[in-house]
């Protein structure tokens, strides 16, 4: 084959060629397909996630507020959840005090400035209460009567009547028991201390609930007296056992 012959071959039309005007479409090299399944696998993937959590929160046992219990969060008042916070506070600085017992009396706690014991404006507006020791056999609590009050700014959340509190220490063999272990815990250099928490109580008396008082401070005494007890967790992974105190309540 010539030269000649080999540029006639090249300026020759391809029959494949395009006539003259038209536009070839060229699709994108895009992975549409594959997400769109990758979508779908998520949105499946989720309903899966939120069918599980609401039948596993079904399975799980509930526990339900007994009929001496109220609920911290929502059967207090203002007034009166913020007295909880206040004796929260005091039990801590009575634990770094290593427990002392008999407790300080609420003259102590209101000379060294620690509410709710102090006559402050706070207590003015959540209503004035007189505290006083309780001590009955080996048990000890801080009595909280009074509470009125005309004018407040926390009355969006009043309760009609101003109920009588009952802040009852640990038994005295659990003070001793959690004394020795913040001891321990100190001389390993822990940052952790031992909790006995402390429980709140309320009565739906006047202020002079003389005869609401129990001859004892153990649960079921203080039941049969109509006291209340202010409890914090409503749900839980297990349930709770009856207290040997409340005598299976």
């Amino acid at each position: 084959m010539t030269s000649a012959d080999s540029s006639a071959d090249l300026s020759a039309p391809s029959s494949d060629a395009l006539p003259d005007g038209c536009i070839q479409r060229v699709l994108p090299a895009g992975a549409l397909r594959e997400t769109r399944w990758v979508l779908l696998a998520m949105a499946l993937t989720l309903l899966v996630s939120m069918l599980a959590v609401g039948w596993q929160r079904r399975l799980l046992p509930q526990e339900r507020l007994q009929a001496h219990q109220i609920d911290l969060s929502t059967g207090l008042s203002t007034a009166e959840q913020g007295i909880y916070t206040d004796l929260q506070a005091v039990y801590d600085e009575w634990q770094s005090m290593n427990a002392p017992l008999p407790p300080p009396t609420p003259k102590h706690w209101a000379d060294e400035g620690w509410p709710p014991f102090i006559d402050d404006l706070t207590a003015q507006q959540r209503g004035r209460r007189q505290w006083r020791l309780l001590t009955v056999g080996d048990r000890y609590a801080y009595l909280g009567t009074g509470g009125h009050t005309e004018s407040s700014p926390e009355q969006g959340k009043q309760h009609a009547t101003p109920r009588v509190l009952l802040w009852r220490l640990p038994e005295t063999h659990a003070i001793h028991a959690m004394t020795k272990v913040k001891g321990a815990a100190e001389n390993a250099h822990s940052d952790e201390s031992p909790h006995t928490g402390f429980d709140l109580w309320l009565h739906e008396a006047d202020t002079t609930p003389d005869g609401a008082l129990p001859e004892s401070l153990d649960e079921a005494s203080l039941i049969r007296h109509g006291w209340r007890q202010a409890v914090a967790h409503l749900r839980a992974e297990y349930p709770r056992p009856p207290t040997r105190e409340s005598g299976g309540f």
